[in-house]
């Protein structure tokens, strides 16, 4: 990983990986505004709805999956 930082201006991050990672599945995932790439070892995807996340008492946000 290479960072370039401007004072004032704002940072550039360069993430470099090997070809073999590059070649690998992947699913797109974006949060927010950020796109980033998961492995396919993925077993199962959901979107959850907004009733089924609840904020703890510290800030954190929890998702409630088939009740657990």
């Amino acid at each position: 990983m290479d960072i370039a930082t401007v004072p004032g201006k704002g940072s550039k991050f360069t993430l470099r990986i090997p070809l073999t990672l590059a070649l690998m599945d992947g699913m797109l995932v974006q949060v927010g505004e950020t796109d980033t790439s998961c492995p396919c070892s993925i077993r199962e995807c959901i979107r959850p709805r907004r009733e089924d996340i609840t904020v703890t008492m510290d800030g954190q946000e929890i998702v409630r999956v088939r009740d657990d």
